[in-house]
């Protein structure tokens, strides 16, 4: 019987010795590859500030500049890159808008001259602002009432631009943005 036991506790303190083992080798592996991960980002980030210092070399030559100032115009760069985006990603918005209006316009000018066509409307041309109608120059633009100005705050508060707010309320982009515009001012 004591021979049972005796293999029992070495069966048991071999196989503590395995777990440990087990365990230690797992740390040390998760530890090297944190280490390649670090080395590669280092070596990702040595690539980017040599980069932009060849291309600084090329414009204008920082000669004694410390890393931190070659890092900062990385990060200058990258913000530069991102602006840029923005504002193609507007343009081409503006573009579709552009395009969009035009069609209107050709629309509306071929609905004028079918109308004069038909002798049912004869368009007022108005030449100075001397002759504009006085039902004209009293009209105001008319923005929805404030009871959906807390809706189009709160959908903008969501992070719904204000093309997405438009499509779901159905009030013009430019009155979204004009309303949004207003809360920003304090207005």
């Amino acid at each position: 019987m004591p021979i049972a036991v005796f293999d029992l506790q070495q069966a048991m303190m071999l196989a503590g010795i395995g777990i440990l083992t087990f365990m230690m080798l797992r740390k040390t592996r998760r530890y090297q590859q944190q280490v390649k991960r670090e080395a590669k980002r280092s070596e990702r980030e040595k690539k980017a500030i040599s980069q932009v210092s060849i291309d600084l070399d090329q414009q204008q030559p920082l000669l004694d500049a410390p890393s931190s100032v070659l890092r900062w115009q990385v990060e200058m760069h990258e913000t530069a890159r991102e602006l840029q985006g923005k504002l193609d990603t507007k343009m081409r918005a503006l573009q579709v808008l552009i395009a969009q209006a035009e069609t209107a316009t050709s629309h509306l000018q071929s609905a004028i001259e079918q109308a004069k066509l038909d002798n049912h409307v004869e368009p007022h041309r108005v030449e100075t602002a001397d002759e504009v109608p006085t039902e004209w120059a009293d009209s105001r633009v008319e923005l929805p009432g404030r009871e959906r100005f807390g809706e189009i705050y709160g959908l903008a508060d969501e992070g719904n631009n204000a093309a997405d707010i438009s499509g779901q309320i159905g009030i013009p982009v430019g009155d979204i943005e004009l309303i949004l515009s207003l809360r920003s001012s304090g207005a």
